[in-house]
């Protein structure tokens, strides 16, 4: 009898529970893999000294350059210089 009541109720609940967190562990990390913010990055215009200001949807770490229009994208390291390059992350 008990094990009747232990695979009627309580295996399913558990069962339950353990599906409905992961697909909460799984909505989380794909919102927080896609979530980006606007930033200020810089791009030389118009000499390769200049550093221009444009809004971007970059990052410090990625897997493409940042581009915007045909220029690359850079953070700036101090007032008169930019180059450390911004990046994006491209789903393959």
């Amino acid at each position: 009898m008990k094990t009747d009541f232990l695979k009627l109720m309580v295996l399913p609940m558990v069962a339950f529970s353990l599906a409905s967190a992961a697909a909460v562990t799984t909505s989380t990390a794909k919102e927080s893999q896609t979530a980006t913010a606007i930033i200020n990055g810089y791009i030389h215009s118009p000499l390769p000294s200049s550093c221009k200001l444009v809004n971007v949807d970059c990052d410090v770490t990625g897997n493409a350059f940042c581009m915007s229009g045909s220029s690359q994208v850079f953070d700036k390291d101090s007032e008169t210089t930019c180059s450390t390059p911004l990046f994006r992350t491209v789903n393959p």
